[in-house]
């Protein structure tokens, strides 16, 4: 054989080095119908992934719901620092809080009555307010108070 020539592992066709990429034993061609493969491969394994995901969805949506409202229920700081890192990106402003920064009172420093933390969407839930508005999500600039209606 040429020392110029390789040999394809999968046509088996002597190709010069240059349709070959380093360190590989198989010609450019070849890879690029095995890579088209393996997609089309992934593809169908992914529809029907999808398909079973949605009807388990539908089966388990009970069960889903239950499970993400126990889930906010015990990481109500987790899902006021989310909300206040989306609204300081949506506003432009200055986010360094931590989750560590927010913690929820026992009673409202605003209008001393208590804070529930465990239900979401009341009147008496835990919102996280800056006393400076333009001045962003810091520690110094923000408090734990009750939602505001």
């Amino acid at each position: 054989m040429n020392e110029n020539l390789k040999e394809c592992r999968v046509c088996k066709i002597p190709k010069p080095s240059a349709d070959f990429r380093p360190d590989r034993r198989v010609c450019r061609k070849c890879v690029t119908q095995i890579n088209s493969h393996r997609l089309r491969a992934n593809s169908t394994k992914y529809k029907a992934y999808k398909t079973y995901n949605k009807q388990w969805e539908l089966d388990n949506h009970e069960r889903r719901k239950r499970y993400d409202l126990g889930w906010r229920k015990s990481n109500v700081e987790r899902l006021l620092l989310y909300h206040a890192r989306a609204r300081a990106k949506k506003y432009n402003v200055k986010c360094s809080l931590g989750l560590e920064d927010i913690i929820i009172p026992e009673i409202c420093p605003v209008l001393k009555i208590p804070i529930k933390a465990d239900l979401m969407g009341s009147d008496n839930s835990p919102s996280l307010d800056r006393l400076v508005p333009s001045a962003g999500y810091t520690k110094e600039n923000t408090r734990v108070d009750r939602k505001s209606t």
